[in-house]
């Protein structure tokens, strides 16, 4: 039996993050994950990071921008804090050391990207995710978290009550890939799940083979409610084949997509201002 005050189950950018925020707080927490921080899927990710960082940019126009990709069906006050944060939370990562690219001038540099009316996504090269992922390890490194690295989480521990409203999380249930030992983490203060996303229950994906969508299994079982299951987002850009993701920053910097007839799409159906 371990105990903390938080257990976040997951260690790609979200997990370490909420880590680090959590310990800020003052909590004893632990990251519980099957794979290594650092092969997380989050080192997949190549775009980069949307932040109203510029003059003439404003978080409203970015709010904006988010909600109408959406088709309007984004949670309004959800996207409101993400648009409102994201310049304090690059400016943290670059404190922490972040590489991110620069302009000649040195200001961390933006770029164009679907469904932007401003040039406002912040960027390592072609490894965004890699570097925030080494740069968030290194923070849970320094400050001495508790990783439980190789470690599946199969079930949250929740208590019996047929009351739904009632009913409350008070850790989780792991076994260490390596030995086999099979042993619970309580948890305090709370529980949280940043396990990634399910692009494995597709046959095409460029998901890592871990995503699986163990997070929101175990939360569906244990009662908790789930939404917006049906709000996956499809990469027109891949590979043929492998699965192989091609960067948004293509399109991004004027790459035109044809098919297999030489004619052009994406752009000529609509679907462009969505693509991001």
């Amino acid at each position: 039996m371990y105990e903390h005050d938080v257990v976040v189950v997951g260690a790609g950018g979200a997990g370490l993050r909420a880590a680090i925020a959590a310990q800020e707080q003052g909590a004893d927490v632990a990251l519980v994950t099957k794979l290594h921080p650092v092969r997380s899927h989050t080192g997949a990710a190549e775009g980069g990071i949307n932040a109203a960082l510029r003059e003439g940019d404003s978080w409203e126009d970015h709010a904006y921008d988010t909600m109408k990709g959406s088709d309007y069906l984004g949670d309004a006050p959800a996207v409101e804090t993400l648009c409102q944060d994201s310049p304090e939370e690059v400016i943290q990562l670059e404190h922490w050391g972040m590489a991110f690219s620069r302009d000649d001038d040195g200001r961390v540099s933006q770029r164009p990207f679907g469904g932007l009316s401003f040039p406002r996504t912040t960027y390592a090269g072609a490894e965004t995710g890699h570097h925030l992922l080494h740069t968030l390890y290194e923070q849970v490194v320094k400050r001495g978290i508790e990783v439980y690295d190789e470690w599946y989480v199969s079930d949250l521990a929740v208590t019996p009550e047929e009351d739904p409203e009632s009913r409350a999380c008070h850790g989780v249930v792991a076994y260490d890939i390596k030995s086999g030992e099979l042993a619970g983490f309580v948890a305090r203060e709370g529980v949280v799940l940043a396990t990634g996303g399910l692009g494995q229950v597709y046959d095409h994906t460029t998901n890592a083979v871990a995503n699986t969508g163990d997070g929101v299994a175990m939360a569906y079982r244990a009662g908790v409610p789930i939404e917006d299951m049906e709000m996956i987002q499809f990469h027109p850009t891949t590979l043929p084949s492998t699965g192989v993701l091609i960067s948004e920053g293509v399109r991004g910097e004027g790459g035109i997509l044809y098919n297999g007839a030489d004619e052009r799409f994406l752009f000529e159906h609509g679907y462009a201002n969505n693509a991001g």
